[in-house]
């Protein structure tokens, strides 16, 4: 099955990455994108009694609503999912999705999704109320990376139709949150070693007894040694290093422009703003025109544009060391807030595409 799986898998986010921009809506963002993934998965959609829409949550108190969908093994739910527009961010609706998977008490794990990004949430226990956060998110871009398709392909053939697996689901979510616990416990203890990590550091150092004194004086010498080490390591595994402004660390970008380096929330940016822009210009330009908008990076700032980054440039995108954003367009106009750059956008865009057509005429 893997195999037949995989290439299953595989076609279905090439035609989703294709498609995304054209969905407008919720409806056509499940019609087009979600629906189709679960029949990847093995569910017959066209089953009622399989693929349950408008799930009541709550037959007894109205209020509670009605989940997207819910999906069912041949006794009971297995799987709530709540959907949203392409392109519209998920977090903000993870209650919603919650109310509705608490009351359907007997599935296994909740997804949000926009048919894009999918978020998986397991039932926690002994409380039996969805889990904060998502114990596995990724993108239809991940899909294509090498690096990431094994560990989700693995995990989605386990709540597939014919090879459902609760104890399966349940020790990779188990794994996963290990793996998200220990990395941010690492990067607190890079910052700011605890007294545990410091004394077992200096065990191996020093012969005398490690006291609170003796921790006190060596803490500093500890926490430079260990981003020193750190900072090396990267280096031997990296031939280049790019620090932004903020001391966040860069990613290598797939994309075509890309011999920088740029972060995951600017990549999201830009795949956002192409989003925005295939919806908004649907019928108006030629779709090949979008696929010409393309980025690049510098020190301080972020600029997506077409034909030429300066009098093609559409905006710059700055993040700053206290999580704020600044989106700066090509006409002056600034916001801060990332729902309210599409009339922006689109504008500058149109703009940028006229001296860009001009240009080639």
């Amino acid at each position: 099955m893997s195999e037949k799986f995989a290439n299953r898998l595989q076609a279905w986010a090439k035609d989703a990455l294709d498609i995304a921009g054209r969905c407008h809506n919720e409806e056509q963002t499940k019609l087009a994108l979600i629906v189709p993934f679960f029949e990847v998965l093995g569910y017959d959609c066209t089953r009622p009694e399989v693929f349950v829409a408008e799930a009541r949550a709550g037959i007894s108190v109205v209020s509670f609503g009605r989940a997207d969908f819910a999906i069912r093994d041949e006794r009971e739910i297995t799987i709530v999912v709540e959907c949203k527009s392409a392109g519209e961010k998920l977090g903000v609706h993870a209650s919603q999705l919650k109310r509705y998977f608490d009351q359907l008490t007997t599935a296994s794990i909740g997804i949000l999704t926009n048919g894009h990004v999918f978020n998986f949430y397991l039932r926690s226990e002994p409380a039996r109320c969805m889990e904060d956060l998502p114990f596995l998110e990724f993108g239809v871009e991940a899909l294509q990376d090498k690096k990431t398709y094994q560990e989700i392909e693995d995990f989605l053939i386990n709540i597939s139709s014919k090879n459902f697996d609760d104890a399966a689901i349940a020790d990779f979510a188990k794994k996963k949150r290990i793996e998200l616990n220990l990395q941010k416990w690492w990067q607190k203890q890079l910052l700011d070693p605890s007294e545990d990590l410091c004394r077992t550091v200096l065990q191996h150092q020093l012969s005398e007894r490690i006291t609170a004194k003796v921790l006190r004086s060596y803490k500093e010498i500890v926490t430079e040694a260990l981003v020193h080490s750190m900072a090396l390591q990267v280096k031997a595994l990296l031939p280049e290093i790019m620090i932004d402004r903020s001391g966040r660390a860069r990613f290598q970008s797939t994309h075509r422009s890309a011999k920088s380096l740029t972060s995951k929330r600017e990549y999201d940016v830009f795949q956002y703003c192409l989003i925005i822009l295939s919806q908004a210009t649907a019928g108006k330009v030629d779709p090949k025109v979008i696929q010409e908008v393309t980025y690049r990076d510098y020190n301080d700032h972020f600029s997506i544009y077409i034909g030429g980054p300066k009098d093609g440039r559409i905006l710059k995108f700055y993040e700053d060391s206290n999580g704020g954003e600044l989106f700066e367009f090509k006409d002056g106009e600034r916001c801060r807030d990332e729902a309210l750059i599409t009339d922006p956008l689109v504008r500058n865009f149109y703009q940028a595409l006229e001296w860009h057509e001009g240009r080639r005429a």
